[in-house]
């Protein structure tokens, strides 16, 4: 698994500096929260090719490693993060990077929506992600 983890991060290096030579580049932030979870996107734009290096980050305001037993997360942000996990949260966060060409949000608001599993149950929370 840390294999996976050390893979994933040389590829974001690598479009990182390969997008950083693209042209000028300029950084967009999202956050929000809800009543059980926080969450943010930050990418780095380049302008002239609309390419972005981005992160969305989630943390759960609970203790996720004992609570949360099972879990989604959707939005219809850029490159439509979806994930989803049966075994609980892998730790506090949960951050997620994306590549993407020509996906550079217009809106000032990415639309999120949380599902879990907890001893109490199943619970779902939608909030949303403002420019800042």
């Amino acid at each position: 698994m840390k294999t996976g983890r050390a893979k994933a991060g040389l590829l974001l290096a690598a479009a990182a500096v390969l997008l950083s030579g693209c042209g000028e580049s300029q950084t967009i932030r999202y956050q929000g929260s809800g009543g059980s979870w926080e969450g943010s996107y930050q990418a780095d734009l380049v302008k002239s090719k609309k390419s972005q290096l981005g992160t969305y980050s989630f943390r759960y305001k609970g203790d996720a490693r004992k609570e949360i037993e099972a879990f989604s997360i959707a939005t219809d942000g850029p490159g439509h993060f979806y994930y989803r996990g049966s075994d609980g949260l892998p730790g506090p966060t949960l951050s997620s990077g994306i590549v993407c060409d020509d996906c550079t949000p217009e809106k000032d608001t990415i639309m999120v929506v949380m599902e879990w599993t907890d001893k109490d149950g199943g619970h779902q929370e939608s909030f949303e992600l403002k420019k800042s």
